[in-house]
């Protein structure tokens, strides 16, 4: 994540994106060959690191290629938590890990077939790097794909008021010396810096340690995993019509009602553990497990996003890095979390509703 967080800024989204997504299919076909657990763990610590690559890079990615009114709701429609339903049934029919690499492999493919074919890369990236000429050639297909009426002489004139505006020609030189200090620069920046990131550690503590232990709740693993991933899309879905319908929610109230629903499902969790009720109600620990967990792909979803739209264009992919950074702190963390049920069997949720409130 730091370091795709550069790149892409120096090389540009769509090229790190297409060479991390491939190192990731290839990394994922290799793994499905490991000899023992040890190369295994190898050739997944290495995916673990594209991975955090692509996850840095597409956000900014699609806010630059995306109007602000259809960022949310796209990127709840096209998201991963279909894949955990999908993952739980193929791991369900394999039934064989080595199998179930090699598909996950192969699913990545339509992914690098279309950033190398269709998509083109971001104009705004162009734009603020004083690509002139390759900005109009994007905006010209963009607007051949989509049938508008625009002229390739208005284009033109369109591109030369937007250098002008933000000064691109200046300013081309300036974002490559941008670092992650920047991000530091000023009190508001250092704020939305430390916020956002801890919002990322926050949303992967709760979500890993929650996806590491659904063994634990009632129900069998590949159901429980299944139910997870639809309710994390049913309700990412319902968020996003919110955010598109109800223009006086915006990010911040949305953000702040779903980290509330969490919190009240992981505080009903721990009294059920407290008052020793886990027995009688178990269904219910596993209705609010899910719920948890369903509600973080939104969580994730609105984190991106206000990283991406709080953050000028040459801060923005090292502020989304930074925030990918943090949330690798919580991915190592979270596993760990439920080792405190040695203590009690409400103290991993305790921590994670403490986290969660702050």
């Amino acid at each position: 994540a730091f370091i795709n967080g550069q790149l892409s800024d120096s090389f540009g989204r769509r090229k790190v994106l297409v060479v991390n997504l491939c190192a990731l299919a290839s990394v994922c076909a290799m793994s499905a060959f490991s000899p023992n657990f040890r190369v295994f763990l190898l050739f997944r610590f290495i995916i673990g690191c594209f991975v955090g690559g692509v996850n840095t890079v597409w956000a900014v990615f699609i806010i630059e290629n995306l109007p602000r009114a259809h960022r949310f709701w796209l990127c709840t429609l096209i998201t991963w938590a279909p894949n955990y339903v999908v993952l739980a049934f193929i791991a369900y029919i394999t039934a064989e890990w080595r199998i179930l690499a090699f598909i996950c492999a192969l699913l990545s493919l339509p992914g690098i077939l279309l950033l190398i074919f269709v998509i083109h890369e971001s104009p705004h990236y162009l734009l603020q790097k004083g690509r002139l000429k390759e900005a109009i050639d994007v905006l010209t297909a963009i607007t051949s794909w989509n049938n508008e009426p625009i002229s390739s002489r208005e284009i033109a004139e369109l591109v030369a008021w937007e250098a002008s505006k933000k000064n691109t020609a200046k300013t081309a030189i300036t974002i490559k010396q941008n670092t992650y200090l920047d991000l530091y620069r000023t009190r508001t920046l250092a704020v939305h810096t430390i916020v956002t990131s801890f919002g990322f550690v926050a949303a992967n503590c709760v979500t890993y340690s929650l996806v590491f232990n659904l063994s634990i709740i009632e129900g069998s693993l590949y159901v429980n995993t299944a139910l997870s991933g639809a309710l994390r899309y049913a309700i990412g879905i319902a968020i996003a019509v919110i955010d598109y319908t109800c223009v006086c929610a915006g990010r911040k109230i949305i953000h702040v009602g779903s980290v509330a629903v969490i919190v009240a499902c992981l505080g009903g969790i721990v009294s059920l553990l407290h008052y020793e009720l886990a027995d009688i109600h178990g269904n219910l620990i596993r209705m609010f497990t899910l719920t948890s967990f369903g509600m973080t792909g939104s969580i994730f979803t609105q984190l991106s996003l206000i990283s991406a739209e709080l953050f000028p264009t040459p801060l923005r992919n090292l502020a989304n890095a930074h925030g990918n950074v943090f949330s690798r702190v919580g991915s190592v963390v979270a596993p760990s979390i439920f080792e405190l049920a040695i203590i009690s069997p409400s103290a991993p949720y305790l921590l994670l509703t403490f986290i969660s409130v702050i």
